[in-house]
């Protein structure tokens, strides 16, 4: 994904195991974008794997008290053929840093602090692609 193509194009993102509140800010926030909801337990059963791969972006809820369940999510999901060259992120909030660090250490991963605004995702995949030159 090139810088231009980040800044000036419209995205989609596949949004894992969101709440509802998540997804209706996104939907709000950034109405341009196309946003596919995974909710859980689809991840599991490799259903929303078929037909990803035109995604740009997966980004991974992490809930308070689930950070491992989180990071063995991001490991899974950055495991998979379909989606191992897409950017990855995983939304946290400032006390899951340790969650984030983590995720940092995958291939073409990072974490972003929720609530997501259209700015700090853009800084977040520009950083992925800078760092992946």
């Amino acid at each position: 994904m090139t810088e231009n193509r980040t800044k000036n194009s419209k995205l989609t993102i596949l949004l894992v195991e969101p709440s509802s509140q998540q997804i209706a800010q996104l939907k709000r926030d950034i109405p341009d974008w196309n946003w596919i909801e995974m909710p859980p337990p689809q991840h599991d059963t490799g259903v929303f794997i078929s037909g990803q791969s035109q995604v740009d972006v997966v980004i991974v809820f992490a809930k308070s008290n689930e950070e491992e369940y989180a990071l063995t999510l991001c490991e899974k999901i950055r495991k998979l053929p379909e989606l191992n060259s897409i950017p990855l992120l995983v939304a946290i909030n400032r006390y899951q840093m340790m969650l984030g660090n983590d995720v940092k250490h995958l291939p073409l991963s990072h974490f972003i602090f929720a609530p997501i605004d259209k700015n700090s995702l853009i800084e977040k995949l520009e950083e992925i692609n800078t760092s992946q030159r």
